[in-house]
């Protein structure tokens, strides 16, 4: 029996996947150095189809409630919803932890 979450990215995902990728060769990443940390943010947001719990509740960080829960990789944050009625994962954003990722995702 497949117990397995089914994984769904957002466009934004996919955007901000984009802009790290560029952004660090940008700054002079070395092609070695930028695989690294993509593959640890892929790994991490891997874990999630067997472990769909695995990131702790956003709304214990805001006022505003919320159903995101969200995980570290590294200096990234990764947000996303699980409904387990469907066994979907709905993953929404990946944001560096040193931006307002609440006012990103409109929850300040």
């Amino acid at each position: 029996m497949n117990n397995a979450y089914a994984l769904f990215f957002s466009q934004y995902y996919d955007d901000d996947y984009q802009q790290i990728e560029s952004g660090l060769a940008m700054f002079g990443y070395q092609r070695a150095s930028i695989n690294t940390i993509l593959n640890k943010i892929d790994h991490t947001i891997d874990l999630l189809q067997s472990n769909p719990f695995l990131g702790p509740r956003l709304d214990k960080n805001t006022t505003i409630p919320n159903n995101y829960r969200y995980l570290v990789s590294g200096d990234y944050l990764q947000f996303y919803q699980v409904f387990p009625g469907t066994k979907t994962i709905r993953v929404y954003r990946l944001l560096n932890v040193h931006t307002d990722y609440l006012a990103t995702l409109g929850l300040n």
